[in-house]
């Protein structure tokens, strides 16, 4: 069984490109900035099966939740009114 914490604590870059050619990186993101426009729930199932593997996760895990998000322009309750360019 892999470690509790190996999601955070690597990355391989060919896993990344792995998921990216099955369309599981920007699941969520509109398709204009590259993404699939799934569910939530789409999204939540292949992160969780991910993480009970073990999965090398963690730059994407930032990257579709928060920084992505940020970088296409939306908003969470949190985040200013406006976005940076």
């Amino acid at each position: 069984m892999p470690g509790v914490d190996t999601w955070l604590s690597s990355f391989d870059a060919e896993f990344s490109r792995r998921l990216g050619e099955r369309g599981w990186l920007g699941m969520t993101w509109p398709k204009r900035y590259g993404g699939h426009e799934r569910s939530a729930l789409e999204r939540f199932v292949v992160i969780e099966e991910l993480l009970a593997a073990g999965a090398p996760a963690a730059a994407h895990w930032v990257a579709d939740r928060q920084s992505g998000r940020r970088c296409a322009g939306g908003r969470s309750s949190r985040s200013p009114s406006s976005t940076a360019p």
